[in-house]
């Protein structure tokens, strides 16, 4: 029996280093494929290629600035004196590797079943949306890492000595560092360690010690930063519908590509009222005194404490909803719950917890199969085509001479990094279309964009113009000089 035991986890331990070797390779290969985008190329050309004091001090004041990964992007391109774009991602493709070891670490720490926890990897790497982050330069992956070694020291803590709370304590610390909304998350983490501390029956006085220490450390890194941001109304990104409407229904909507509003809608809706049954599942379970219903019951809160913390900054502070990438970070926490609870139905009242996890694996990996490219991510896609754009424009521009271009606002941050890295000197200064930099010298190229707003007529910026190039997958145009006016 120990040997047989011994076989089936080397078997499952080998699948899910398969697939995670499989997933790194995609992910550099993504990383050298698809352009930088406009938030990483916002960092870039007005973070990372100054001082670490312009990231610590915001000098531009911007919620684009994800402090820890702004940092730790500095140093790698600092030690390697490279900003190409593997070197601006690293950061968060090391992430990746974090994120799969302790994704698998907690679900084995969760399950004795290696079915379970194999399946439950699953579910948390395959998500087409969530994998974006993996390759490019921003604090959302690099945040969702951290959280995940946090959850893990967490459930240790369950069980094991206080040394464990500390280190998830220090994790979530640099998880809101490298995204502020994970202080919602933080804040499920102070009620977890209060709960488990009394479960215990050990003292309390050191878990609200060091509730209040990293509190006060917090405090101390991000309080300025987001009175700043706030002042300066920068916290502009969400929505003003409501949890449901807006947080799900976008993250169903960017995880399974869904465009048809009524069915993301009516998913939306099905998966709270889910939720909601399952915190009444824990409730009833506490109260029959099951085995594992305190961990469901802490799991669950570790979803609910931060739903219900952006309600009440919505109605309390007037912030917006967290929608899409701000909202990620609840995707693996609800797999986590909701697979535990399926778990704890199976081991303790039918089987069909089992059909429901394997049915979801088998989904999850069919949309990601689907949904899954090495050339664009989902909330730039409209910066998919510039690398090319940049050279198409050199190309046509006689005698090497600098070329004169103006893009639209959207387009305009990766142009600028690339204008001063790939194609240094090949450009005069890239001009918004708002602006008139060239004293009324007349443009070689207009590269325009109506993904945000109205197509424009072109005759307004002087000169003849042709369009050279109209793209069929998002709605941008290159328009040509041919003839003075």
């Amino acid at each position: 029996m120990k040997n047989s035991r011994f076989i089936k986890t080397d078997i499952t331990t080998t699948l899910v280093i398969v697939i995670s070797v499989f997933l790194l390779v995609f992910d550099v290969v993504r990383i050298f494929n698809v352009g930088i985008t406009h938030d990483e190329a916002f960092t870039y050309n007005y973070y990372l290629s100054g001082t670490f004091n312009d990231i610590w001090h915001s000098w531009i004041p911007s919620a684009n600035n994800h402090l820890l990964n702004s940092v730790l992007t500095k140093t790698i391109t600092g030690v390697f004196h490279n900003s190409d774009a593997f070197h601006l991602r690293l950061t968060n493709l090391l992430a990746l590797v974090v994120y799969m070891v302790y994704s698998y670490l907690l679900l084995k720490a969760l399950f004795k079943n290696n079915n379970w926890a194999f399946i439950g990897f699953v579910l948390l790497n395959f998500n087409p949306y969530l994998f974006d982050f993996w390759g490019l330069c921003r604090g959302y992956g690099l945040s969702i890492a951290m959280m995940m070694v946090s959850m893990y020291h967490l459930v240790r803590f369950s069980s094991g000595s206080f040394k464990h709370l500390v280190i998830a304590a220090v994790f979530a610390i640099l998880a809101v560092y490298a995204n502020f909304v994970l202080l919602n998350y933080f804040l499920a983490l102070l009620f977890a360690a209060l709960v488990l501390t009394v479960r215990k029956k050990e003292s309390i006085i050191k878990t609200l010690g060091l509730s209040v220490l990293s509190s006060g450390i917090l405090y101390y890194l991000i309080a300025d930063h987001i009175k700043i941001l706030r002042d300066r109304d920068q916290l502009y990104y969400g929505g003003d519908s409501g949890v449901v409407s807006d947080t799900l229904s976008t993250l169903v909507c960017n995880s399974f590509y869904m465009d048809d509003a009524s069915l993301v809608s009516a998913i939306s809706y099905t998966i709270a009222a889910v939720f909601l049954a399952i915190g009444v599942y824990w409730l009833l379970q506490m109260q029959k005194k099951k085995s594992g219903s305190i961990t469901g019951f802490i799991l669950w809160m570790a979803v609910f404490i931060p739903i219900m913390s952006v309600e009440m900054q919505h109605l309390v502070l007037g912030n917006k909803y967290i929608i899409g990438r701000t909202a990620l970070f609840l995707y693996p926490l609800f797999i986590i719950q909701l697979t535990y609870c399926l778990h704890h139905i199976r081991m303790n009242y039918s089987s069909s917890g089992s059909t429901v996890m394997l049915g979801m694996g088998i989904l999850f990996v069919g949309s990601f199969k689907q949904h899954v490219n090495t050339y664009k991510t989902k909330d730039w896609e409209y910066d998919r085509h510039n690398v090319w754009v940049m050279e198409h424009m050199l190309a046509g521009i006689a005698d090497g001479e600098p070329a004169r271009v103006k893009v639209s606002w959207e387009l305009i941050p990766s142009f600028i990094y690339y204008s001063n890295t790939k194609y240094k000197g090949r450009f005069y200064q890239i001009e918004k279309r708002e602006e008139n930099l060239y004293e009324g010298q007349q443009y070689d190229y207009l590269y325009l964009s109506s993904y945000y707003t109205e197509a424009e007529d072109v005759s307004q910026f002087g000169g003849i113009f042709q369009l050279d190039t109209a793209f069929q997958d998002v709605p941008n145009y290159l328009y040509k000089q041919v003839a003075d006016q």
